[in-house]
């Protein structure tokens, strides 16, 4: 998480998992938690074979 958040505005961020056998559902929900937000710093994101999942926000 921290290492997305230090991703600098205008950037091309591409998520492989076709290698992956499995993905953390806490990984997941990072990866879509900055899906979200990558648009408010231009980041154009690109995931391959990265499931979405429902990200739970906790207060």
């Amino acid at each position: 998480m921290l290492m997305l958040d230090k991703i600098p505005a205008y950037s091309i961020v591409e998520i492989n998992g076709n290698d992956s056998v499995y993905i953390d559902h806490d990984i997941l929900e990072i990866i879509t938690d900055f899906k979200s937000k990558a648009h408010l710093k231009h980041i154009e994101l690109k995931l391959l074979n990265i499931p979405e999942v429902e990200s739970i926000e906790l207060h």
